[in-house]
């Protein structure tokens, strides 16, 4: 069972990095940093965030955002990357517990499955390819 879920999970990581970088090199036009604001804005109104709560969690979303361009324009081969995006997304999350109530994090984890599942099924609309 162990074996099967670390295969799970590694494909879906591999799966998000994929993802991510087509994201990012979408992100260099211009348009998608409009769609990233956007997605934060929606996720910080599902969390029902008070003012506080607003500024500390733009500022990590922006910290990780910057964090995943400079891994992006990185040298690294696609492995050290999924392990960096795997690190990246661990150290967002433990600031983001902290942030949050226990039931802000119990959605923000939902809205993060949610945006995946979401960003695979765009990307086998546009590759016409089925992941899972």
């Amino acid at each position: 069972m162990k074996k099967i879920y670390n295969s799970l999970s590694l494909h879906f990581v591999v799966m998000s990095i994929i993802i991510m970088s087509n994201g990012l090199i979408a992100q260099e036009s211009g348009l998608s940093k409009e769609n990233i604001n956007t997605k934060i804005s929606e996720q910080m109104e599902s969390l029902n965030l008070n003012e506080n709560q607003i500024k500390e969690f733009k500022d990590i979303s922006k910290k990780f955002g910057k964090k995943l361009q400079a891994l992006r324009n990185s040298d690294m081969n696609r492995w050290e990357k999924l392990k960096e995006i795997k690190n990246l997304n661990n150290e967002r999350d433990k600031e983001m517990k902290v942030l949050l109530n226990k039931e802000q994090y119990k959605q923000f984890k939902k809205n993060q499955n949610n945006n995946r599942f979401k960003m695979i099924r765009e990307y086998e609309k546009q590759n016409n390819s089925l992941l899972y």
